[in-house]
């Protein structure tokens, strides 16, 4: 299967050096592809960390067009048509959370 390109909102890009400075803005593209194919879902986390799952449910909205992944300690915000969710809205770090 073919990974489709993600984009990344300014917004985003300012999230990210707010929230995950230790990742250089040279490797935002990288990062973000490996935390939208590789983060888990809600789904996922639910077996595996039931606490954060009830956290993100609980503190974000999402729907048809909007996917949210949790990876190394950050909660990602997907936007896009029809459950393709390709743009990077912002992201959040939780790692002193839960």
């Amino acid at each position: 299967m073919q990974r489709s390109k993600i984009s990344i909102t300014q917004h985003a890009k300012q999230r990210l050096a707010e929230r995950v400075p230790e990742i250089r803005s040279c490797d935002y593209n990288s990062f973000v592809c490996s935390a939208r194919y590789n983060g888990e879902s809600i789904a996922e986390l639910r077996w595996s960390n039931p606490r954060m799952a009830n956290y993100i449910s609980s503190n974000f909205d999402w729907g048809n067009s909007t996917k949210i992944k949790f990876y190394r300690n950050c909660v990602f915000v997907f936007s896009g048509n029809s459950h393709k969710a390709h743009t990077l809205v912002t992201v959040v770090n939780l790692s002193n959370v839960a």
